[in-house]
């Protein structure tokens, strides 16, 4: 028969276990994520206010967890921003972020850091923990707190969007790989050239319209390759007729509707 003392620490290991092992991505918003794994926390384009009304949108009082610090949003690592858009990104509160997260860091597009320059009297406070590099090809490898943050600028989607820099992340903790797509075009050649398929990526988060036709769930399936995927930037009231295309073209793919929702991977 155990003693006390021997119950107690069998309990505390297998918490212990549990928690290295635990391992989620939570919705916060259009494409805005937290990703937690091994006791890290990463959140990407997850502090922003939609101008147009049409997406989901972190309400205050997440905005207020998020920015304060506050359970479970505490403890963040670093803090990814994909491009300036306002439906992924607002000036003010990233930088009351960092000033309210002194271990924090972020990663940003120069012209995210522009808008933070301008719209924000506190930037040059948080601006020595903002990683920004030039608008150019190819990987760029930042290490924050034991995660190896690549990101790549890649063409985003529209062709009224081409002077927007955007930037897509693979987040690797430990021994998994979260991959973030942002809002890039459809292209084979931006996946081939950063050889994404050899990654063995654990779990793409994707724009929906890549998962509605054959051409982007070629794309996800053979250049990209993740055990996992997840699509999002759905509109709200969004037909649902959208949800039937992406499950007739992406069987496996799971899509991001609510505000909350979480996945393991």
């Amino acid at each position: 028969m155990l003693s006390i003392k021997s119950s107690l620490f069998i309990v505390l290991l297998t918490v212990t276990i549990g928690y290295a092992h635990a391992q989620k991505v939570t919705y916060l918003g259009n494409e805005g994520i937290l990703v937690e794994y091994q006791g890290k926390k990463v959140i990407v384009d997850a502090l922003f206010d939609d101008p147009t009304g049409k997406f989901h949108t972190p309400d205050y009082d997440l905005m207020e967890k998020i920015v304060m610090g506050k359970a479970p949003y505490d403890k963040i690592n670093a803090n990814l921003i994909t491009h300036a858009h306002g439906d992924h990104f607002d000036a003010v509160n990233n930088v009351s972020f960092l000033r309210e997260n002194k271990s924090a860091k972020m990663i940003a597009t120069p012209q995210a850091v522009d808008s933070m320059k301008l719209k924000s009297q506190f930037y040059d406070e948080v601006s020595d923990r903002i990683a920004t590099y030039p608008w150019t090809k190819g990987w760029k490898t930042t290490m924050i707190d034991d995660i190896t943050i690549a990101s790549a600028y890649t063409r985003h989607a529209g062709r009224a969007y081409g002077k927007v820099q955007n930037q897509i992340f693979l987040i690797t903790i430990g021994n998994k790989k979260v991959l973030h797509v942002a809002d890039t075009q459809m292209d084979v050649r931006y996946f081939d050239d950063l050889r994404l398929v050899y990654e063995e990526v654990d779990l793409a988060i994707v724009p929906f319209w890549f998962l509605t036709n054959l051409f982007g769930t070629e794309i996800v399936e053979k250049h990209i390759g993740a055990k996992k995927v997840i699509g999002m930037h759905l509109p709200m009231g969004h037909d649902e007729k959208t949800e039937d295309k992406v499950h007739e073209a992406f069987p496996s793919a799971i899509l991001f509707t609510d505000p909350g929702q979480e996945i393991t991977f």
